[in-house]
């Protein structure tokens, strides 16, 4: 009965919600002391009341992300962080269905839809409210599009795959993290973890490296490998990038593997909470430090497998407009998908026979978004191939593999 009664609270709720998002903002605020012209910023926040007759200024506001304010209202209004209501005494944001303290930067109560949104029952945005936003207090959806604000008709979607984007405008550099917390620097907190609990082998970490060998005029080629290879392995597998495309350079991003349960935390942290670790951090400033010496013309193919496209799909999101359109992605056996929105083009190689090769089935909202847009290319495994067919290098590969990167070098794009 109670499941039900949220549901029908839900349903409601969303539905105003809609309103709201549909009205884009309230164009008129009235309350004892009077009607206000109200004034809101990028994320929603209201940050000016306007007197419609005189056309002054009467009231500002100033927040911080999670809504903390530097003044208190003189004139009574209630509705300030996020356009929601904030009580007077309490100081706490009222939320369809929870309170929101922006001085605690957590709900006080439980989620009461449970873990639908992430592990943490009282957390705020996915503790990152420039990126994301929880109107009602049972979900996190993307925060404005910071190309477009509000008037984005992605707005609630993140479709347009500028909604996790911390970039605000081309000509600003942009932000190093998709989110930053603890987990950022997620190797050292592995080898904290290992030494807490008294084990004493080493921990991998991602390092970026180079072939040295001859660079193409204005086209640049990257690689970053899956879940559970050596640093050999990795470079092996960017060798054999290398050679597919005639001997010149790759610059190969290595994400360190520490083990099964290590890795699959982390990989479910990259691909579900868009959390930019050690590996999507050096990919990314690989990037940027290819574009700062290379021509105004110049592209980058970054070729992924498994685990490797999370990484690049964050790397992306950390990108801003322009240098997003200037790289390409191929992607074998992919972890996670890429908006063909973010980036110049994509298209993901996968596995015909699902039983065959289960991993570019976790991402099952990528997968439709990329079905939907005429990224993906399903193949069939070849004669004599293991029955669980996941290897980069694998000769069900390296067909599509050649074909996509001789294209790109010679006409500039995947397909």
């Amino acid at each position: 009965m109670i499941f039900r009664k949220i549901l029908r609270r839900k349903r409601y709720s969303l539905g105003r919600f809609k309103l709201r998002i549909a009205a884009k903002k309230a164009v008129c605020l009235a309350f004892r002391s009077g009607r206000y012209l109200p004034i809101t910023d990028l994320f929603g926040n209201i940050v000016k009341l306007v007197n419609p007759d005189s056309k002054k200024v009467l009231e500002s506001y100033e927040y911080t992300s999670f809504g903390q304010e530097s003044k208190e209202t003189l004139i009574g209004n209630p509705w300030r962080y996020r356009g929601l209501r904030t009580d007077s005494v309490t100081k706490l944001v009222q939320c369809t269905f929870r309170d929101y303290s922006p001085e605690l930067q957590h709900f006080l109560t439980a989620d009461p839809t449970g873990y639908s949104d992430g592990p943490n029952l009282y957390g705020y945005a996915r503790s990152n409210p420039i990126a994301f936003c929880d109107l009602n207090g049972l979900e996190t959806m993307y925060g404005p599009c910071m190309c477009h604000g509000l008037d984005c008709e992605y707005y609630t979607s993140g479709k347009c795959g500028h909604g996790a984007s911390i970039t605000i405008v081309d000509d600003v550099p942009p932000a190093r993290n998709v989110k930053v917390k603890e987990w950022f620097d997620y190797e050292e907190h592995v080898a904290r973890q290992l030494a807490n609990q008294g084990y004493k082998w080493p921990v991998n970490y991602s390092q970026s490296l180079d072939l040295q060998r001859e660079e193409l005029p204005d086209i640049g080629i990257g690689f970053i490998n899956g879940v559970g290879n050596s640093p050999l392995e990795a470079l092996n597998s960017a060798t054999y990038v290398s050679n597919i495309a005639g001997g010149i350079n790759v610059h190969l991003t290595y994400a360190a593997t520490n083990g099964l349960i290590p890795d699959n935390i982390q990989a479910a942290y990259n691909l579900l909470g868009y959390y930019a670790t050690n590996a999507t951090k050096l990919l990314y400033d690989s990037w940027m430090e290819y574009f700062d010496t290379a021509g105004p013309d110049a592209t980058y193919l970054q070729v992924c497998h498994s685990w490797g496209a999370i990484h690049v799909r964050n790397a992306l999101l950390m990108c801003n407009k322009k240098m997003r359109k200037r790289i390409y992605v191929i992607a074998v056996a992919p972890g996670g998908y890429t908006d063909k929105n973010i980036c110049g083009d994509v298209v993901h190689y996968i596995n015909e026979d699902s039983f065959r090769d289960l991993v570019p089935r976790f991402d099952q909202f990528g997968l439709h978004m990329a079905l939907s847009q005429g990224t993906v290319k399903k193949v069939k495994s070849l004669p004599n191939e293991p029955y669980f067919n996941h290897s980069f290098q694998s000769p069900t590969y390296i067909s599509p593999l050649k074909k996509s990167i001789k294209k790109y070098l010679k006409r500039g794009k995947l397909r």
